[in-house]
């Protein structure tokens, strides 16, 4: 009963007075002291710290969350992304497909701040408008860019006549520059720079509204859908 009341800071009356008792008390009392000071530091931060919620991540996602809306733009509903969604067999992208709205970004992005709302659009082309606008890079963004996105593939490419000499150099300094990601870093200069010229023509002139990344036709690009939050 003493050990006990020892745990939970309430011992009883006296222990035995024998040194062999004593001394089992006494490593008692230390381990009683080294148990209550972590439970207790680990229930005040569980009280004190707010828990984390999931995100949306998935398609999936938006039509399981209560509440949840999302919406894309009219230009992206024209193009290869209602081809996705129009034409796909997955119950889960019929279900996006017949809820999503079509608003611009400017409306959408406040939408997304306020709450309960995605805005389904290509990574690059939103990122670009949401740099530009809201935060000085991705990282410190007040948006929730999704890490599973869906891979929509429309292919463009160089055309040449069939058994030409050049075909395979052509192709293989292409995979050289894909894999030791020369065009991710070119994409990357060609992202950076377009902010940085939508933060400066908003600077020369506040009513000049800010123009979205589109090295090649958005439409034309295999990307990734993002979904932010």
């Amino acid at each position: 009963m003493y050990g006990w009341g020892a745990l939970l800071d309430q011992p009883p009356d006296e222990p035995t007075l024998s040194t062999s008792g004593q001394i089992l008390v006494g490593w008692w009392l230390v381990f009683c002291v080294i148990v209550s000071t972590g439970f207790r530091s680990s229930l005040v931060a569980h009280l004190t710290v707010q828990g984390t919620v999931k995100p949306v991540e998935t398609l999936q996602d938006l039509v399981s969350a209560n509440g949840w809306q999302w919406s894309a733009e009219p230009w992206l509903m024209n193009g290869i992304l209602r081809e996705y969604f129009s034409k796909n067999n997955d119950p889960v992208v019929k279900q996006v497909y017949e809820k999503t709205k079509v608003l611009d970004s400017e409306r959408t992005l406040m939408k997304v701040l306020e709450g309960s709302f995605s805005f389904i659009s290509f990574k690059n082309y939103v990122s670009v408008a949401v740099a530009s606008k809201f935060a000085g890079s991705i990282e410190k963004s007040p948006f929730y860019f999704s890490k599973e996105g869906v891979s929509i593939m429309a292919v463009f490419g160089w055309h040449t006549r069939y058994g030409a000499p050049f075909q395979y150099r052509f192709s293989h300094i292409f995979h050289r520059l894909e894999d030791v990601g020369i065009t991710s870093r070119w994409k990357d200069e060609v992202i950076a720079r377009r902010i940085q010229e939508n933060r400066d023509a908003v600077l020369k002139n506040p009513a000049v509204k800010y123009k979205t990344f589109q090295g090649a036709n958005p439409q034309q690009e295999q990307e990734k859908v993002t979904y932010t939050e």
